[in-house]
C-alpha cells in the first residue's frame, strides 16, 4: 500500500512540474477587458493601443492543442509608431515595453518548450523569446539572475512546429521568480510581423551550471573584467557588412555596432556601466547569424 501511494505521489508531482508551473501556459483562459479579450496572467500592450481600435495581442483559434492560442502582431499606431506584439508572463510597462514582474517559481528546468508560428515583415525585424529565472538576494538588497535564455527568431515558421529552448545557468541557487517574454518584433519592428505561441511547458531539470553555445563559431568572446570591456573576434568567409548587438535577458538591445568587416575583425564593448548578470551577443552578417551568452 505504501509503495502504491509513493508511485501516485510521484506521478502527481511530475504532472505539476511539467504542466502547472506557467500560468495559463496553453492560453485557454481569457478575460473580457472593455471591447477585447486579454490572456489571463499575461501582460501586453493592448491597454496602449486599444483606444485606437488596434490590438497587438489577440486570441487565436483553434489552439495547438486546445481551443485557443496567443497571437502577437506588431502594429502601426498613429502618433506612436510601430508597437511590437509582445506578451509577458506577469506585468509589462507600457512606456518602456519591458517586463515589470514575473510569477513565483522555484524549479530549475532545462528547457522551455512549446509550439509556435512566426514571420517577420522586414529583413531588419526579428522577434524573440526570452526567459529569466531570478532570486531575491536579501543580504545585498538586489535580484540575482539564476538562469536565462534568449532566442532570436530566424527566418519564418508558417505552420505549427515544436520548439525547445535551453536555459543557461550561472549558479546553483533555486529561483523564486520566472519571467517569460514573447515578442513578435525586436529592435527594428515592422508592421504585421507576428508570433503565435501555444502550450508552453518547462522540461527537464538542471542540478548544476549548464551552458549552451552555438556550434557555428562565427565569433569568439573574451572579457577583461579589470578594464570592464568585452572583445568579440569575428570570423567570416568574406568581407561584408556585420552588425553586433548586445541584449539583456529581457531582449532589450543595450548596444549595437555596425561595420564593414573583413574575414577576421574585432568589436569592443565597454561594459563598465552595465549591471552584473547574463547578456547575449548576436552577430548578423549577411544570411549568417549567431547568438552567444555573455556573463558579466
Amino acid at each position: 500500500m505504501k509503495k502504491k501511494f509513493t508511485i501516485l505521489l510521484i506521478i502527481n508531482f511530475i504532472g505539476i512540474v511539467s504542466f502547472a508551473q506557467i500560468p495559463n501556459n496553453s492560453f485557454e483562459n481569457w478575460t473580457q477587458v472593455g471591447t477585447y479579450m486579454d490572456p489571463d496572467g499575461w501582460g501586453n500592450l493592448n491597454v496602449l493601443t486599444s483606444p485606437l481600435s488596434i490590438l497587438t495581442c489577440t486570441q487565436g483559434t483553434p489552439g495547438n492543442p486546445g481551443s485557443y492560442y496567443l497571437k502577437l502582431t506588431s502594429k502601426t499606431v498613429v502618433g506612436t509608431g510601430i508597437v511590437p506584439g509582445i506578451a509577458v508572463s506577469g506585468q509589462i510597462d507600457p512606456a518602456s515595453f519591458t517586463a515589470s514582474s514575473g510569477f513565483s517559481f522555484n524549479q530549475r528546468p532545462e528547457k522551455l518548450t512549446g509550439n509556435w508560428q512566426y514571420m517577420a515583415f522586414s529583413a531588419n525585424d526579428q522577434g524573440y523569446i526570452a526567459a529569466t529565472l531570478t532570486k531575491w538576494n536579501a543580504a545585498q538588497g538586489k535580484t540575482d539572475t539564476v538562469a536565462g535564455l534568449f532566442y532570436a527568431l530566424p527566418g519564418m515558421v508558417m505552420s505549427w512546429a515544436a520548439f525547445n529552448l535551453p536555459f543557461n545557468y550561472v549558479g546553483f541557487d533555486y529561483p523564486d521568480t520566472c519571467t517569460i517574454i514573447l515578442a513578435a518584433s525586436g529592435g527594428h519592428p515592422a508592421n504585421n510581423s507576428y508570433l503565435w505561441v501555444d502550450n508552453l511547458v518547462f522540461s527537464g531539470a538542471v542540478a548544476g551550471i549548464q551552458s549552451h553555445t552555438s556550434p557555428d563559431h562565427l565569433m569568439t568572446i573574451s572579457s577583461d573584467p579589470a578594464e570592464s570591456k568585452v572583445i568579440v573576434n569575428i570570423h567570416l568567409r568574406k568581407s561584408q557588412q556585420a552588425e553586433l548587438s548586445l541584449y539583456d535577458v529581457t531582449g532589450k538591445i543595450i548596444k549595437t555596432q555596425r561595420s564593414c568587416s573583413g574575414p577576421v575583425s574585432q568589436f569592443t564593448f565597454d561594459t563598465s556601466r552595465l549591471p552584473k548578470g547574463i547578456y547575449f551577443l548576436k552577430l548578423q552578417a549577411g544570411s549568417a547569424t549567431e547568438t552567444k551568452k555573455l556573463v558579466l
